[in-house]
């Protein structure tokens, strides 16, 4: 679904990412771990365009996107959810919807059942919606667009338990219907075991170890990978 050979970029003059390779699978998520400002977000940006590539190629369907400009990519099948959500805040949950609708399963009403609180607010504006609300419409947004690999920047962070609860049980039935490739950058390393399949550990700005999701219930063997010790809860080891 997609390939990624030797990827290097980052932001202006500066090289953040250096010589990834990554493969999805069809139906496939892909946890993308590690400590913060090694480069997770830097990778999700070049793959959708924002960031600058300087070189490799990013395949999808087996085409190289890697020149195509961010809209084009949205519509060859790359969905976002971006770390900082970036909902418009003058425009209602139902005209988010609305403006970001491409042919395909995923509709409004679809949207509601995953999302019932947002169906609840579809008449609110962005300003108007929680940091879990916006999460949810960003999530929700993304998912319209009919995409066939979605990539997921830190869904969690900053949100409340209760909120995280019903977001990550709207993932799980993502996850588990094996129609998305999802690409997942998660500092919490137990949710990421709840989502994925296989996990990728990220360092100063390359991949430095892959394997299937299990691996990660070694928290002494999580904590090497990732070059942290183990400490409180071991079972919400936090990589940021």
């Amino acid at each position: 679904m997609l390939s990624i050979r030797g990827l290097i970029g980052g932001w202006g003059p500066t090289v953040i990412v250096e010589g990834v390779d990554l493969l999805l699978a069809e139906g496939e998520t892909l946890a993308i771990i590690g400590r913060n400002g090694v480069g997770k977000t830097t990778l999700l940006e070049l793959v959708t365009g924002r960031a600058r590539r300087r070189a490799g190629e990013i395949l999808l369907h087996g085409t190289d996107i890697a020149a195509m400009p961010i809209h084009r990519r949205a519509h060859a099948g790359i969905g976002h959810v971006p770390q900082q959500r970036e909902v418009f805040r003058s425009l209602t949950v139902d005209e988010h919807l609305l403006v970001a609708a491409r042919p395909g399963p995923w509709d409004r009403q679809r949207i509601f059942e995953l999302f019932p609180s947002l169906a609840q607010r579809r008449s609110s504006l962005g300003s108007q919606l929680s940091g879990g609300e916006q999460q949810m419409l960003a999530i929700a947004r993304a998912l319209v667009g009919n995409p066939s690999v979605l990539l997921m920047d830190e869904p969690s962070e900053g949100l409340a338990p209760v909120v995280i609860e019903e977001m990550i049980e709207a993932m799980r039935l993502l996850t588990r219907s094996k129609t998305l490739s999802i690409l997942l950058v998660e500092q919490r390393v137990d949710l990421a075991q709840q989502l994925a399949d296989r996990f990728a550990v990220m360092d100063r700005g390359r991949i430095t170890h892959q394997g299937m999701i299990c691996e990660l219930e070694d928290q002494r063997r999580l904590a090497e990978l990732v070059g942290l010790t183990v400490a409180g809860n071991e079972h919400a080891l936090n990589v940021a």
